[in-house]
This record gives structure tokens, C-alpha cells and sequence, in this order.
């Protein structure tokens, strides 16, 4: 009635509508940001502390706790306005990853940065977050309304590591022989154990190192340099000198929390076996442009036919090949072991098991000069030898020239 005051009238303002979020990834490329092959950690604890006079230390002991769910997602509601921290427990062989400039700052509303900032112990944990009610970022931002903050993200990165070495096997044992050196650029590609790939190249030394690995089942696979085989596999029984891909892929490697296996390696090899491999010119200008070789103009007139070329052995001085030379000039030695030799080229055949033939060329011809390789200049005498020394890779430039006594330029 008229003038009565009526005290009984209230109104509620619900304070506890606000939560917060959400996401824990293995940033595999540790850049602080989560990229698209990048996936969420299940079952981790997060803890969530207030932070009342916003001093970036929780004021006491955590007031909720919870889990990420199998895609890495947590969240904490029914939240009154105010200042929080959420703390995320990190199992052995983890730590935070690389901080990126913005996250320092919680209430930047980015939605991919990672803000991990102090780990305490096993638990990283964020800087504080002011949630107020109806203000926070929507749905374009973190997919909820205006009274959730689902920004408040964390990155982690493991500590184990996978390599380390190709090399180039002269010697095709599969084992890691001194003088053996690494292949640069060699491409290795990293499969997670969630099927997706990352890939790198050896340095000049033929290393290679993955890292931020947690643990987990992964895969390595070798790409094979050009001009190479790979070598035999898990030969010489020392896992950390052999090589290990079978068919280009080392599987199963099954890393531990923190572990790191530098004993997965590659070795490859020529793919000339054994071969010596060469040319017989007519080398009509003598030798004047400094090369062996068959480029001047007037060389018209082809080779002799029927030279023979043999491979005589410097330890026995005896012939171990022959070899007939093509019509174009090639001839070739198979399956020549490891040794010390020198090439010669007559008309006279050899014989193995025996001496050398002499050195002679047909009627009206001349040697000009003999040189392994494709560069100018010749070998010291021009007599048809050229001295070679077979290892385990191909000798393919081995080069011959002659010319004719007459009508040719003469021998510089």
C-alpha cells in the first residue's frame, strides 16, 4: 500500500556461466604453433589455479582438475569472473615446445600459439587469463560464445631422437670402415607413429638427426642416391656401425621416453661392379688442344679394327684380362678385383695366366698420350700404358689416343 517499503524483492545475477579451454598438441616441428599434421595428447592432467592478484603464481592449490580427452581437449566450467592459471602435467620424456612471442599473454585470444611458459617441476603452466562474463572471444574466434575462452592452448615436444649416418660402403660389406666417408644431401624421411612423415638430408658429413620425438613406434626410410645400391643389411654384428634398411626402410625402431638412437644407418655402393671401362681415339691433333680425344676437325678416318687391349696385374706382371676394342673405340674389363694394374693398347692379343704381348699399333699409326678421366693432359710417357688402381668403385674415363703417322698433326 501507499508508502509501505517491501525489503523481500530480490534479483540472482548467476556468476559461475564462464569456462575455459582446451587444447594440448605434440608440436613435432617445435615452432610454438599448431600445424595441420600436428595432433592433441590424450590423457594428460590439467590442473586449474586462481590467480586473484594476477602476479603469474597460483594463489594456493589448484581448485579443479581434469584430463585431455582422447583429441588432446580439456576444458574447466562453471567459472566465476576472475584471473586463472591452468598447469598441464607433462609425462617423462616431454617438455614444453619453443614459446612464441604472443603467448606470454594469455587474453591475446590466439587460437594456435602455444602458452606453455613455466614448467614447475613435471607441470608447465600458462600465465594468467582474465575470464569477465560476456566479454570473451566467439564463436569466429574459438568456436564457443561469448562467456568461454577456449584459447588457452599448450604445445609440448619430446626429448628422444632418431639418426644418424649414410654412407658410401666402398667396400660392400654393409659395415662402417675407416675411410668410408658420409653422402651429403641424402634424403631420410621420419614416420611418426601416427602415420604422418617428415623428411630431411644428411650434411656434408652424411648425418642426420630427428628430434623432439616422444615416445613411440616409428619408421625410417633411406631414399637411394643416384648412381648407388644399398648395401647388405644388419652385417658385421654391431648395430652401430652396420646398415640396417631392407628394402630402404628400418621399422619397428621403438623409442623410449627420452631415448635417443643414433644407430640407424644406411650404407649404399656404386652400382658399377668391378668394371673398367674406356676409349680409343683417333686423336688427330697430336694432343695440340692438350686433350685425348677425337674432336678435330680431320679426324674422318676411324680406328684400326681388331686392337686388343689388356689388363696386366703390377704385382705378377702378368695379363689377368683382354678386352677387344669396338668399332667406336670402347672396350671394357669386368669383374677385376681389388688391385694395381695398367691398361695396355696394341694389335697383338693377350693371353691371361701369361705375359704381356708387346706394345704395338697397326701399320701407320702412333700413340699420342693416355689419361684416366675427362680434364686435359696425358699420363707421363706416350707409349699406350696407363697405370690404374681398382678399388670397389667403377673406373669409366680410362682414354686412349692415337693418330695417324702422315696426315695427322704431329705429336706435340
Amino acid at each position: 500500500m501507499a508508502g509501505e517499503t517491501l525489503p523481500t524483492v530480490d534479483a540472482g545475477i548467476r556468476t559461475n556461466i564462464l569456462n575455459l579451454g582446451n587444447y594440448v598438441w605434440y608440436d613435432k616441428n617445435n615452432n610454438g604453433t599448431q600445424d595441420a599434421t600436428e595432433q592433441g595428447i590424450n590423457a594428460l592432467a590439467v590442473r586449474l589455479y586462481k590467480d586473484v592478484d594476477a602476479d603469474n603464481i597460483p594463489d594456493g592449490a589448484a581448485i579443479a582438475t581434469t584430463t585431455t580427452n582422447a583429441s588432446g581437449i580439456y576444458n574447466f566450467g562453471s567459472l566465476n569472473p576472475g584471473n586463472y592459471i591452468v598447469g598441464v602435467e607433462l609425462p617423462n620424456g616431454y617438455t614444453p615446445s619453443l614459446t612464441t612471442a604472443t603467448s606470454v599473454v594469455p587474453n591475446n585470444d590466439n587460437n594456435t600459439d602455444n602458452n606453455a611458459i613455466t614448467l614447475i617441476g613435471t607441470e608447465v603452466r600458462s600465465n594468467f587469463i582474465t575470464l569477465t562474463a560476456n566479454t570473451e572471444p566467439d564463436v569466429a574466434v574459438d568456436s564457443d560464445g561469448t562467456n568461454g575462452n577456449l584459447t588457452l592452448d599448450f604445445g609440448v615436444k619430446g626429448l628422444g631422437a632418431i639418426g644418424n649416418f649414410v654412407w658410401y660402403d666402398l667396400n660392400r660389406n654393409g659395415v662402417q670402415d675407416a675411410g668410408e666417408a658420409g653422402i651429403p644431401n641424402s634424403t631420410v624421411t621420419l614416420t611418426y607413429p601416427d602415420g604422418t612423415t617428415v623428411s630431411t638430408t644428411t650434411d656434408a658429413n652424411g648425418a642426420y638427426a630427428f628430434n623432439n620425438l616422444i615416445p613411440g613406434t616409428y619408421s625410417v626410410t633411406f631414399e637411394t642416391p643416384a648412381g648407388t645400391m644399398a648395401t647388405g643389411s644388419n652385417l658385421g654384428g654391431n648395430d652401430l656401425t652396420d646398415s640396417d634398411p631392407i628394402g630402404g626402410v628400418v621399422s619397428g625402431i621403438a623409442l623410449a621416453a627420452g631415448q635417443t638412437d643414433n644407430s640407424i644407418d644406411a650404407g649404399f655402393h656404386n652400382t658399377c661392379s668391378s668394371i673398367i671401362r674406356g676409349n680409343v681415339w683417333h686423336d688427330a691433333d697430336g694432343m695440340t688442344d692438350n686433350f685425348v680425344d677425337s674432336i678435330y676437325p680431320t679426324a674422318v678416318t676411324p680406328i684400326p679394327t681388331n686392337l686388343r687391349v689388356s689388363l696386366v696385374s703390377l704385382t705378377t706382371g702378368l695379363v689377368v684380362r683382354n678386352s677387344l676394342v669396338s668399332g667406336t673405340g670402347i672396350f671394357q674389363f669386368s669383374n677385376v678385383p681389388a688391385g694395381s694394374y695398367y691398361i695396355q693398347v696394341s694389335r697383338n692379343a693377350g693371353v691371361v695366366g701369361q705375359l704381356p704381348p708387346p706394345v704395338v699399333l697397326p701399320n701407320g699409326w702412333t700413340y699420342t698420350g693416355e689419361k684416366l678421366g675427362t680434364g686435359p693432359g696425358r699420363d707421363l710417357l706416350v707409349n699406350g700404358i696407363l697405370n690404374v688402381t681398382m678399388g670397389y668403385e667403377c673406373i669409366g674415363n680410362a682414354n686412349f689416343g692415337i693418330k695417324l703417322n702422315n696426315t695427322d698433326i704431329g705429336i706435340d
